[in-house]
């Protein structure tokens, strides 16, 4: 929905801008390591180096790594831009 700021409301809108920005940067950055985690999981597989088995065990640790990493990143964020 669209929003009307109040006039008070106007100098806020730096910080609301770069707070945007770096949720964008965090999900091009979650999304770079997810690609990096699955690559070298692969290839530690791909080499012989463990068993498949040590790459299923790998999926849960990525779904997790996806839940917490933005999380952080977004906390640290807010608590960066807070005035």
């Amino acid at each position: 929905s669209d929003g009307i700021p109040e006039v008070e409301q106007v100098s806020k809108l730096g910080t609301l801008w770069r707070f945007a920005r770096r949720g964008k940067d965090i999900v091009t950055d979650s999304f770079f390591v997810l690609i990096l985690f699955k690559f070298v999981g692969l290839g530690i597989v791909a080499l012989g180096e463990r068993s498949p088995l040590f790459a299923a065990m790998l999926m849960p640790a990525s779904s997790v790594r996806i839940l917490i990493f933005p999380t952080i990143l977004s906390t640290l964020t807010v608590r960066g831009l807070e005035p």
